[in-house]
């Protein structure tokens, strides 16, 4: 299971609720029970896509996904 601080090393700040960010707001980040995990492209709190979600194991899958959006 992919850990907060491996979360936060890559630069995404943590809301809270498993939520994070990144530095300009742009991709959030929601991690659900186990290795569940959303991506989204974010504009706002009412404008915003999920461009992944599936199961991630470790860190170097979700930097993976993170060079692909």
């Amino acid at each position: 299971m992919i850990d907060k601080k491996e979360i936060e090393d890559l630069g995404f700040t943590h809301l809270g609720s498993r939520w994070w960010k990144n530095e300009d707001d742009s991709i959030r980040i929601r991690q659900w029970k186990g290795n569940e995990i959303d991506i989204y492209r974010w504009i706002n709190d009412e404008d915003n896509q999920i461009h992944f979600r599936g199961g991630l194991i470790d860190i170097n899958e979700l930097k993976w996904v993170l060079e692909r959006i």
